[in-house]
C-alpha cells in the first residue's frame, strides 16, 4: 500500500491542489497544453485552466474508462507539456503505453489516484509508474478523511520543484479547518445506503449557501484559481490521515468479495459489465443503462445508494459550461459522452452488507425487466 508518510509525499488542501503543485512543477505555463481524459471531474481541468494551459481531451476505452490509446497517440504533440492518466473506479490504465507517448514528447506524466484502492499493474502498485501522482481523501473517495489530497513524487528530477511549490503554500484557517471537522462527523453519523439522496440534497443546499465545504466553489466555475490552491492539508487531518492510513483502509479482500457479487448477480441478469481484472480493486461498480435518467429516478424513490458519476464528458457540467469552463469540445470524444448518458455506479465501500448488494441487485432487476437496463 501507498506510504502516505514517506519523505516525497507533500500533502494539500485538496487533491486538485496537489494537482496544481505537479503542474507548476513540471513547468506548465499559460499556452502550454495538457492532456487528459474525457469522462472526468471538473476537479481535474480546473488546475490546468487556472493556470492558463489547454485542456486536451482524449476519448476512453468502453473496457477501461481511461484513454483510448489511438486517441491520445493522435492528440500527442510538441505541445503536450503534461499527461494526466486516470485510472477510472480504480480501473488501471495502460501504462506501459502511455509512458512510452510521453517519453517520446518529453511530456511529465501524472497518475491521477483519487479512485484508487489498492489497484495493481504489472504487479506494482498504481501510482508508481508516473513521474508523480496525486490522491484525494474527500467523500467518496477510497480513504475519507474529510477533505485533503497528497502529492507522491516519483521524480528525483521533480521533487526538489515540488518542494519550492510546497514551501510557498500556508495552513488553511481555523474556521474551515473547523467545517470540515464538522462535516466528517456528519459524514460518519450519516453515512448509510437507504439515507443517501436525503444526505446528498442537504449537502448541496448547504454547500450552495456556503456553509459547508462544497465540491466546488466560484471561481472554480469561472476558471479561476481560488485560495485553496494556496493552502496546504491542516495538522489535524495529516494526523488522522496517519491514523487511518496505517488501519489496513483499502480492506483489499472485501471490495474484491462485494465486486464479484456485483458480477455473478449482473452476469445472472444479463447484464453486460466491465472486464475486471486480477490487479484491479474497484472503488464503484459501474453499469451500463438503456434510460440513466429512469434509473436514477427509481433508485431514489426506493432509497437506493446510486452514482450518477460521471454525468458527462467533465463531470458535473453540462451543455454550453463544458466549453466556457472546461476547454471541453462537443463531440470531440463520443464514447466518453455516451458513458455520461448511460454509466450509473454502484457502491464498494468495505462495509457494505451483502444484503445491501442483494437489494441493489434485485433493483437491477426491475430495472432490466423495465428495459431500463
Amino acid at each position: 500500500m501507498t506510504d502516505f508518510s514517506s519523505a516525497n509525499v507533500f500533502h494539500f488542501y485538496r487533491g486538485r491542489v496537489a494537482l496544481c503543485a505537479l503542474l507548476r512543477a513540471a513547468g506548465v505555463q499559460p499556452g502550454d497544453e495538457v492532456v487528459l481524459q474525457a469522462f472526468t471531474c471538473l476537479a481535474v481541468p480546473a488546475p490546468i485552466v487556472g493556470l492558463g494551459a489547454r485542456p486536451v481531451y482524449v476519448d476512453v476505452d468502453r473496457d477501461t474508462y481511461s484513454f483510448d490509446l489511438a486517441d491520445l497517440e493522435g492528440k500527442m504533440s510538441r505541445r503536450t507539456k503534461a499527461v494526466i492518466v486516470q485510472h477510472t473506479f480504480g480501473i488501471p490504465a495502460q501504462l506501459e503505453e502511455v509512458l512510452r507517448l510521453a517519453r517520446r514528447y518529453g511530456a511529465t506524466v501524472i497518475e491521477d489516484c483519487a479512485h484508487a484502492c489498492g489497484s495493481t499493474y504489472q504487479n506494482r502498485q498504481i501510482g508508481q509508474f508516473g513521474d508523480a501522482a496525486f490522491y484525494s481523501f474527500e467523500w467518496g473517495k477510497p480513504l475519507v478523511i474529510g477533505i485533503g489530497g497528497v502529492a507522491l513524487v516519483n521524480s528525483a528530477a521533480l521533487l526538489q520543484r515540488v518542494r519550492t511549490v510546497y514551501d510557498g503554500l500556508k495552513l488553511p484557517p481555523f474556521k474551515d479547518v473547523a467545517r470540515v471537522r464538522i462535516q466528517y462527523r456528519l459524514h460518519q453519523l450519516f453515512r448509510h445506503p437507504t439515507l443517501f439522496w436525503l444526505v446528498r440534497d442537504i449537502y448541496r443546499q448547504l454547500s450552495a449557501r456556503g456553509i459547508v465545504v462544497g465540491s466546488f466553489d466560484e471561481d472554480e466555475m469561472q476558471g479561476r484559481l481560488s485560495d485553496d490552491y494556496c493552502r496546504r492539508m491542516s495538522k489535524s487531518l495529516q494526523k488522522r490521515l496517519a491514523r487511518k492510513s496505517g488501519r489496513e483502509w483499502l480492506r483489499v479482500a472485501r471490495r474484491r468479495a462485494i465486486t464479484e457479487q456485483y458480477a455473478a448477480g449482473c452476469s445472472r441478469l444479463g447484464i453486460d459489465s466491465v472486464p475486471i481484472g486480477p490487479e484491479t480493486v474497484l472503488l464503484r461498480y459501474p453499469v451500463m443503462t438503456k434510460d440513466k435518467p429512469r434509473v436514477l429516478h427509481r433508485a431514489r424513490a426506493k432509497r437506493i445508494e446510486l452514482g450518477a458519476w460521471y454525468c458527462s464528458p467533465v463531470h458535473p457540467l453540462r451543455g454550453a459550461k463544458l466549453s466556457r469552463i472546461a476547454g471541453y469540445e462537443d463531440g470531440s470524444c463520443p464514447t466518453a459522452e455516451e458513458l455520461g448518458r448511460r454509466v450509473v455506479t454502484f457502491p464498494v465501500d468495505p462495509d457494505t452488507k451483502d444484503a445491501a448488494v442483494e437489494r441493489n441487485l434485485a433493483f437491477l432487476g426491475e430495472m432490466v425487466a423495465a428495459g431500463a437496463v
